[in-house]
């Protein structure tokens, strides 16, 4: 037999109890699954010997010559065949046209199938035979591992280079670490992630409607097709996992899966192909290129599992997964998270592990003053007064006992001002008193008054508890202005001179106020407002070409707003820095 197309009935018209038809070609080898299709809706008959009758009857009911088979549709000479000559009978008939007798070949083979039915097998074990072994399916491993993989490792590719896209676009709102930094020197990376995915979408939804739509068998064409996209997938997804260290998941794993696309393709050259085996020298190719991938795709994901993707990392400016930006406040232990363009509150917290002080009706804020050395050639000591939040518990009914009745300053007080009464006139603390959290913080310019809740405040510090708490130390207190010329001096002259300052053992004065207060949230907030680019970002510390316009308020002070370098600045009155060594420790983590 020559190969052959399947059967086709001429003019599109299906196979009837009566006729069929069959249409050759040279391309293709037989395919048995399109002959039982259009066999089973032959009608069985009683013997063998009447099967070639009953496939030459003509589609309409009209009968061909008893005894006859006719030539397929495409023959050029319109013949019969009797049926003592064709291949039922083992006599020959050279002189019928030779495509006429590949009709009588395929008409000898259907005796013993005409009871077929598609999808099952009841009638033959009925019959208590088997299926002929040309339609028994069998499972080809290599075809089944190959498409398998391919579709696997394809799909996954696009979720992932999707996710890709979804984790890293619009770095504009998201610069809180080093990679946002990179990326807004690479403009349009993010878009090109987008693409890429989009790109291998609308591939992989046609790749479908030709293979399970349409039916037809192009796996590895349409592999190779995909390739160059894949491959450009693979090449932006590595950029981002260059750029974040081992910071981003779903790029890293766009890049294995392009990795196992490939690995597909190239096991793709062990399925067998046209009936052959691959040869030796193909399949030793096979092998080598796939060991060599898998080693590949082995050492990439050891590099990113132990975090060896070295090429632009800083050991003091790890890639990190912050969601905000980490910002320090002069005066503010504790690190906050700041998102852009959203007001930030400075919650003041007590340093952790520190204890709640048992304080009297008249302890003044002084109390938690603390004596530092100034380091300069006289060894000169001061007593600094708190800018941290502490927690204190007020005793009960200081008011009815006549202590604590006067304060100097209203909402932000004066150190020297009891603690307890301040809390009173603030409407913290009642008549049984209770536990308040007071934060230091430095002086205003001059003290505003007030009177509530029966305490009252004074314009002069005369008479108020810390004047007296201080005046058991051996010098006199010193403003904070004049503390900081003479500190400035100190810094630089001799002994004899620094003694001649009169710095030694002074108290420097200090404020005070209640973040707890009502309608106080103001008074403690950073806001980033935007940022702007001020050069190209280099392969080390990106982060120093942009500078981020921020303002900030601590204590109900006055509003302060400028532009602020985004990197470590520790003696800043504001840092903005995101930059850490990586360990699970580091203050300014916001993620």
């Amino acid at each position: 037999l020559k190969p052959w197309a399947g059967p086709r009935v001429r003019g599109g018209r299906g196979v009837g109890p009566g006729r069929m038809e069959l249409a050759r070609t040279d391309s293709r080898a037989p395919r048995v699954t399109d002959i039982v299709s259009h066999v089973t809706s032959v009608v069985p008959v009683a013997s063998d010997e009447d099967l070639p009758t009953v496939v030459a009857r003509d589609s309409v009911g009209s009968m061909m010559p008893q005894g006859t088979i006719r030539p397929y549709c495409g023959a050029q000479v319109i013949n019969v065949l009797k049926f003592e000559d064709s291949r039922l009978s083992d006599k020959v008939y050279p002189d019928l046209p030779r495509p006429a007798w590949a009709d009588v070949g395929i008409a000898s083979h259907m005796r013993g199938i005409c009871g077929l039915r598609r999808g099952s097998t009841t009638m033959w074990r009925s019959r208590g035979t088997t299926l002929p072994g040309v339609l028994t399916p069998s499972l080809n491993f290599r075809d089944v591992s190959f498409r398998m993989m391919l579709a696997i490792s394809s799909v996954l590719e696009n979720i992932f280079c999707w996710a890709t896209y979804f984790e890293i676009r619009d770095p504009t709102t998201n610069l809180y670490n080093k990679f946002e930094a990179y990326a807004l020197g690479v403009p349009g990376l993010h878009n090109g992630v987008a693409t890429m995915a989009a790109l291998n979408s609308a591939y992989l939804f046609a790749f479908w409607v030709l293979v399970f739509v349409w039916r037809i068998d192009t796996h590895r064409a349409l592999a190779g097709g995909r390739l160059p996209l894949s491959a450009g997938s693979g090449i932006v997804c590595l950029i981002v996992v260059f750029f974040s260290e081992s910071a981003k998941l779903f790029p890293f794993l766009c890049t294995l899966c392009v990795l196992g696309h490939i690995e597909a393709i190239l096991l793709g050259g062990l399925i067998t192909r046209r009936g052959r085996d691959p040869s030796a020298f193909r399949m030793t190719c096979v092998v080598v290129c796939t060991a060599i991938l898998g080693c590949i795709c082995a050492a990439w994901v050891f590099m990113y599992a132990f975090d060896g993707v070295v090429f632009l990392r800083e050991d003091s400016c790890r890639a990190t997964r912050n969601r905000a930006m980490p910002v320090r406040v002069s005066g503010v232990p504790d690190w906050q998270c700041v998102r852009w363009g959203v007001p930030h509150h400075i919650d003041r917290s007590p340093v952790e592990g520190s204890r709640v002080l048992e304080a009297e009706c008249t302890t003044p804020f002084h109390i938690f003053d603390t004596l530092i050395d100034l380091g300069d050639a006289a060894s000169t000591k001061v007593w600094r007064p708190s800018e941290q939040a502490h927690f204190v518990r007020c005793p009960a009914a200081c008011q009815d006992f006549g202590l604590g009745l006067e304060v100097m300053g209203c909402r932000a007080y004066d150190a020297r001002s009891s603690i307890c009464a301040a809390a009173a006139q603030m409407g913290l603390v009642k008549q049984a008193g209770g536990v308040v959290k007071v934060v230091g913080r430095a002086p205003p310019a001059s003290f505003t008054r007030c009177n509530l809740n029966r305490v009252v405040s004074v314009k002069e510090a005369d008479g108020l508890p810390g004047v007296a708490h201080i005046a058991s130390r051996p010098s006199k207190p010193i403003s904070p202005a004049d503390y900081a010329v003479k500190a400035a001096i100190a810094e630089t002259g001799n002994a004899t001179e620094v003694d001649g300052l009169g710095l030694q053992n002074r108290t420097i004065l200090g404020a005070f106020y209640f973040q707890d207060v009502p309608g106080s949230e103001e008074d403690d907030m950073v806001t980033l407002h935007n940022f702007r680019s001020i050069s190209t970002p280099g392969p080390k510390e990106p982060y120093l070409s942009y500078v981020a316009n921020v303002s900030w308020r601590v204590g109900g002070g006055e509003v302060q707003r400028g532009e602020l370098p985004i990197g470590p600045a520790p003696s800043a009155m504001l840092e903005l820095n995101f930059c850490h060594d990586g360990s699970a420790t580091a203050p300014n983590r916001c993620e």
